[in-house]
């Protein structure tokens, strides 16, 4: 539930695999704490396993990721991270923004739980209001909650 921004700025001491955390500088320069998922800290897990030998970052390159240009370990930029999510979500079948994941993640938290709070906390939102914009309900959930009123009594 990151923006991308601060996907591009995580550094290697933000994460706590351990306690599934991550450590983020939110807008206005605000410190957060965000929980990761267990399908997302198990990939994870997986490219922190193989970060040095493939890039060889040394120590002065703490960004967790990376890129190389000429032999040289850089970290990823917005745009390159957004042409990558663009890239291999149009390679499933639907391509996307890292946004519209962020979006997504949202909408299946709310799902889950039904509360706005969780998603406004797991977003960095400081209103409620702008927490519920990312909780917008599908038609078929919708048609589907209509089709269940009154079946059960």
């Amino acid at each position: 539930g990151i923006r991308v921004s601060e996907l591009a700025d995580l550094r290697m001491e933000d994460i706590n695999l351990k306690e599934r955390l991550i450590d983020v500088i939110r807008k206005g320069n605000k410190e957060d704490s965000v929980w990761i998922t267990p399908i997302a800290l198990n990939d994870l897990e997986k490219y922190m396993e193989i970060r040095d030998n493939k890039y060889a970052p040394g120590k002065e390159l703490q960004n967790v990721f990376l890129s190389k240009y000429k032999h040289t370990a850089q970290p990823l930029s917005v745009r390159a991270i957004q042409d990558i999510v663009e890239k291999y979500t149009k390679a499933f079948g639907k391509k996307m923004s890292p946004h519209k994941l962020r979006h997504t993640l949202a909408n299946k938290l709310y799902m889950e739980e039904k509360d706005s709070l969780q998603v406004m906390q797991q977003l960095g939102h400081t209103s409620q209001d702008t927490a519920l914009l990312y909780t917008q309900l599908g038609e078929t959930t919708i048609k589907d909650s209509l089709g269940r009123i009154g079946k059960n009594k």
